[in-house]
């Protein structure tokens, strides 16, 4: 019984934050990602410079890293890249396809079930990779650099 309430609740969350765009109401029926350039949105690279996983780097700046862990940090970023980006796409292409049938002359709820639903497996999916990126730098430093990297958690409200 939870597992539906945290989907369904995921799955408002994905039509409201994802589908509900100011910018579209003004786009002419263009759609909201048609008229954004790609690397803008979640992952512009004003504050995520090298992909989805800049952020890391970002975050890490102000410990005192060796270079055993830098190496590893930038391991862990290389090979969660791929997937993490897959991801992203996938969702951008979902929130297209979310918007078309909202969009749609003709209201089909089941359809727009099965892509909300499907919106929130990527959700999902991006939550928790994200998880494992963050635990398996976290194996990776120490108890203080860990301390500050929740401080700085804190401050932003994630990682």
């Amino acid at each position: 019984m939870k597992k539906i309430g945290y989907l369904s609740t995921l799955s408002i969350l994905a039509i409201s934050l994802l589908i509900v765009n100011p910018a579209s109401a003004h786009s002419g029926g263009k759609g909201f990602d048609s008229e954004r350039p790609q690397g803008q949105g979640m992952f512009r690279d004003k504050h995520h410079r090298g992909g989805p996983l800049g952020y890391v780097k970002h975050i890490m700046r102000d410990l005192d890293l060796s270079d055993e862990q830098k190496e590893q940090i930038d391991h862990i970023v290389e090979n969660a890249q791929p997937a993490m980006s897959e991801t992203i796409e996938e969702m951008r292409l979902q929130r297209q396809k979310i918007h078309a049938l909202v969009s749609a002359e003709t209201f089909d709820r089941e359809q727009i079930e099965a892509a909300a639903e499907a919106q929130s497996q990527l959700m999902k999916r991006m939550i928790v990779e994200g998880a494992e990126i963050k635990a398996s730098i976290f194996e990776i430093l120490t108890s203080e650099q860990r301390d500050q990297i929740r401080q700085k958690m804190e401050k932003r409200r994630g990682f």
